[in-house]
């Protein structure tokens, strides 16, 4: 919201200064003057620290990715007791049964017509 009503105002100013009016913005200079403050920052800094910034966030959602799959992957189905397989749900009908309501399983396990 705050970067949305910035990217407006000096969207304001510039049409303004296009129509011949004055340069001079409180809040276009103010803005200035803080991302001035921050390249400074940034140069002074160099890369590494961003570097190692980045890693750690990459780092802790690996952990918490992995974290949600064990959590999920240990809770057990409630009708066979076993543990819940996300990517192959047990069959809720069993096995050799049709995957068709109503129709049966032959014999080759295909369903019949």
């Amino acid at each position: 919201m705050l970067a949305g009503g910035y990217v407006a105002w000096y969207g304001v100013c510039e049409l303004r200064l296009y129509a011949g009016g004055s340069a001079e913005d409180p809040v276009v200079t103010a803005a200035s003057g803080i991302q001035n403050a921050l390249a400074g920052w940034v140069d002074r800094l160099g890369p590494a620290p961003f570097a190692l910034a980045l890693l750690a966030l990459v780092a802790l959602a690996c952990v918490a990715t992995l974290l949600t799959r064990r959590r999920t992957c240990s809770r057990t189905a409630p009708d066979r007791g076993g543990p819940v397989d996300p990517v192959d749900p047990p069959d809720p009908v069993g096995p050799g049964a049709s995957t068709v309501v109503g129709r049966p399983a032959s014999p080759d396990g295909r369903t019949s017509r």
